[in-house]
């Protein structure tokens, strides 16, 4: 939110030799403005400022005659007191000038110097000379090269004057509040895998292999990605959402995670000083009928000391998944197909906060008897079945395949599917009418 403050009519300050040289190219320009306090406004566009480089200060300068030109208007902002123009920020001089040039925010076509202050003894002064402000218009000017070196609060002080009439100046002294930045440090153990620092918006902060540190506006949030290359094929990435507080530091491990080797669940990245899967996982399946997906419930045993954590849990080839059915134990859950063509995944599981215990989560597979993992039972899955047997490539058919029931997919799985498609057979692949 901005805030406007007025400036002051003071008593008229000496001029340095450096703009004197400017005003040469002025002789014989329009006549005084009678130019006074309300016509200055000096605003910080979102307060409070960060201890930081790059922070923005708009100074708005108002003509208020309706006849005469404010010729070149001069503003000057003195470095003191935890204010200055970070060294990146400052160009060479001129040609026959000692003193750097700094290109602010807008317009582009205000020039900035770095000179002593006109009114600020043994004190550098940040001078913009603006272009000629018509009768009756205005011109902000927006300064984004400002760096803040200081807490809780900077002064900000602001002298405006036209080139061609240095005694007719204002002047404002305004305290605004500074915060310190927040911190966001992430690594990735896997040899140049990214890792991407975005803001709210979407907008890309920072981005690196193995390791990328940030800081960034306290109390926001930020989304920290990292290309684990389980998802190299499908553009995704394990993406964890942090918010460093004021002089905090937020850190987010990434754990590089081949495909194939998330079967047994496994930590993909974790803001907490620890977090691991003990043992083994173990998987309840419902097989569900013809008009029924089958489930997995997987259950591990995890141990996290705290922040966010999040987890890949991948499908088994023998018995695709196509979701979450219900996330469990976990904050949230989404899953991710790996390979449209082969009908894989991997689930990736968040969680918030310390757990030392058993946790589960529910996984979504097919209907029982749909090996072309389409959701439907149909004669096309009973020919498939049909030809893996004539073609004895019958290992390359899913589990979904045995609605039998007894381990071993055969010419009598092929039959009752055939039979549940011409409505011989209910969803429980049971005849109507009672026999099997």
């Amino acid at each position: 939110m901005k805030q406007t403050q007025s400036i002051k009519l003071v008593a008229t300050t000496t001029f340095v030799a450096g703009l004197v040289v400017l005003a040469l190219s002025i002789a014989g320009a329009a006549g005084a403005v009678d130019f006074d306090d309300d016509d200055v406004n000096v605003t910080v566009e979102d307060e409070p400022l960060l201890e930081a480089d790059n922070q923005t200060v708009n100074v708005t300068v108002e003509n208020p005659s309706d006849e005469e030109t404010f010729v070149q208007p001069i503003v000057e902002i003195p470095l003191q007191d935890g204010l200055n123009v970070s060294d990146a920020n400052r160009e060479d001089p001129i040609p026959g000038e000692d003193e750097p040039r700094v290109s602010i925010g807008s317009p582009d076509t205000v020039q900035g110097f770095i000179n002593e202050s006109t009114f600020r003894s043994g004190v550098d002064s940040l001078q913009l000379e603006g272009d000629d402000i018509e009768p009756e218009g205005s011109e902000e000017y927006e300064i984004d090269v400002l760096e803040v070196d200081t807490v809780p609060e900077v002064d900000v002080e602001v002298r405006v004057y036209p080139l061609n009439d240095p005694g007719n100046d204002v002047r404002l002294d305004e305290t605004f509040d500074v915060e310190g930045q927040g911190t966001i440090e992430a690594t990735f153990d896997g040899d140049d895998r990214e890792i991407t620092i975005q803001d709210a918006a979407g907008e890309e902060l920072a981005t690196g292999d193995e390791r990328v540190e940030r800081d960034v506006q306290p109390d926001e949030m930020y989304d920290v990605s990292g290309a684990v290359s389980i998802l190299d094929n499908v553009g995704a990435d394990v993406t964890v959402g942090v918010a460093p507080g004021e002089f905090q530091t937020s850190v987010i491990e990434f754990n590089d995670v081949e495909r194939g080797d998330a079967i047994d669940p496994k930590i993909a990245a974790q803001t907490g000083s620890s977090a691991q899967v003990i043992g083994d996982e173990t998987r309840d399946v419902s097989v569900g009928n013809a008009e029924t997906s089958a489930t997995q419930t997987v259950e591990f045993d995890l141990e996290v000391s705290s922040g966010n954590t999040s987890i890949l849990l991948e499908d088994e080839e023998s018995a695709p998944l196509q979701g979450i059915d219900d996330s469990g134990d976990f904050d949230a859950a989404e899953w991710t197909v790996l390979d449209t063509d082969d009908n894989d995944g991997v689930a990736t599981l968040e969680y918030v906060g310390d757990v030392n215990d058993d946790v589960s989560a529910e996984l979504e597979g097919y209907p029982l008897g749909d090996v072309t993992l389409d959701n439907e039972v149909t004669d096309t899955d009973a020919t498939e079945v049909a030809q893996a047997i004539a073609d004895g490539t019958i290992d390359e058919i899913v589990d979904y395949g045995n609605v039998t029931e007894d381990d071993d997919i055969s010419a009598a799985d092929a039959m009752k599917i055939q039979q549940f498609d011409e409505g011989e057979r209910d969803e429980e692949y049971q005849l109507n009418g009672g026999d099997n």
